[in-house]
This record gives C-alpha cells, structure tokens and sequence, in this order.
C-alpha cells in the first residue's frame, strides 16, 4: 500500500460518522438506547453508589477524523467530591472497575469497540466534540479544519514506534524477561501522542496519527499481547518457583513437614 493511501484514511472526514450521527449531527436514537443500556449495566456492575452528572461520548467519533477502528469513548461525568472517599481511592475504584468491564465484555457499534469511562467532573478533556446523552445535544460541537499533514513524518514516526514494539515482541519471543522494555515502550507511545494531543493541531497532529496508523496496523494489540505473555512467562511455575526454591536450605524440620505432604 503507498504512503498517502495509508495516511488519507487518517485524515478528517468531511462528515461524522454516519454510524453514530443522523443528518441533523444528532446521535441516532437506536444508537443512544444502546449506550444508554450499556451504561447501565455499568452501573449494576460497578455495584457502587456514584451521582452521575452527565453520560457523553467523546474522542474521534465525535469528531471529523474518526474512522473505522476508532473506539466509541463512554464517559460517566462524576463528582468524585461528592463520592464520599479520599480521592485517589475513588480513582482506584473506578479505574478497576471499568477496565475489568471493558475486558470482560466487548461491545461493538458494527467494527467500533465501546469503551467505559468514568471521567472526574474537574478532569479537561481534550476531545474536538463532547455529545452529552443525557440532554441529547452538543456541548462542544466539531469544527471542520483544512488540516495539511506532512505524510512522511506521520509514517516515520509510527515506523521508529513500530521498530521499539518488534523489539520488544522478539525479546519475549526469545523468553526474555522484557517487563522494563516494554514499560518503556508504553511510556514513550503515550508522551508522543500527548505532545501531538496537547499541539495546536490536537488530533490531527502528526503524532496522533502515527498512534492511529499503530492502531490501525495492529501494533498496539501486539504490545499488549507482549505485555500477556511476558507476565505470564514471568510466572510461570518453572521459571519463577523451582530455581528459588532449589536455593533454599531447609531444616530438618521443614524436611520432614514436606515429605508428609508427598
């Protein structure tokens, strides 16, 4: 596939996403009794007593550089003030709960996976558009930008991101031990795609889209699916019990306790 074929799908679109949007720019009604659903099975979930503010969609799809892989972003708004709790535990909580959820069941709008969040009420959201559910409008409606994007910096800089994720995919391959790598590789895809975030061109950022081309292309799944399998090669019994244990002098006692067990 050539450069710019791969780039222009990034690109703004000139409509939203007819998926989630009507020709009024308003969501669909069958769109917003799913989500609403969804978010209320959270709620049971969760089994914690919260005050929701507002329930909104935010992120691409509510903004004219979504596309097809982009995640359908679900955000509870929540006084974390109001909780009850020291708010660090409340974080913690909320944070948990909804990765667990997200994890455990995977809602789709056709391709587009739906993600919960739970958003503190004092957080700022970066987001081009904010639709609020709860009041069926805007509040921050997406404007249309003439964005001029230089295509050899966006792949390149996915391609130097691309190269650290083989990296360290080879290394848990291997059977290393790669747990700082790929802490690293983490860190360094979130500071990129936050200076292109927090930039003038915000989402349309070269940055940014190199995070999408990764997406896209399936590079991030692959980290992931590194971070899976180096924890669990990491603990394996083999490698993380025998050679310790094996190391440990035992007194006559102990010796006698384990030959009971056997």
């Amino acid at each position: 596939m050539e450069k710019e074929d791969i780039v222009k799908g990034l690109l703004p679109k000139d409509t939203l996403n007819p998926a989630l949007f009507n020709e009024k720019d308003e969501v669909k009604p069958e769109v917003r009794k799913l989500l609403a659903q969804i978010a209320t099975d959270f709620v049971k979930f969760t089994d914690l007593d919260f005050p929701i503010q507002d329930l909104v969609i935010v992120g691409s799809n509510t903004g004219y550089g979504w596309d097809k892989f982009s995640d359908i972003d679900l955000h509870f708004v929540v006084d974390f003030d109001k909780v009850g709790l020291p708010e660090n535990l409340v974080r913690q909580a909320f944070d948990k709960a909804r990765l667990y959820y997200n994890k455990k069941y995977d809602f789709e709008l056709g391709d587009q996976d739906i993600e919960v969040y739970v958003e503190d009420v004092k957080e700022k959201n970066r987001s081009a558009g904010r639709y609020s559910l709860l009041q069926n409008k805007w509040l921050r409606k997406p404007e249309k930008k003439q964005v001029e994007v230089d295509e050899d910096q966006v792949v390149k800089k996915a391609a130097s991101l691309a190269s650290m994720i083989n990296q360290v995919d080879a290394l848990v391959d291997a059977g290393n031990d790669a747990t700082e790598q790929i802490d690293k590789v983490k860190a360094k895809i979130k500071r990129v795609r936050n200076v292109g975030l927090n930039s003038s061109e915000g989402e349309n950022s070269e940055e940014n889209l190199a995070f999408k081309l990764l997406r896209r292309e399936g590079l991030l799944t692959k980290l992931d699916n590194a971070e899976i399998q180096n924890k669990n090669n990491n603990l394996s019994i083999k490698e993380a019990f025998s050679p310790t244990i094996s190391k440990i002098p035992l007194s006559e006692s102990t010796k006698q306790g384990l030959k009971a067990l056997f």
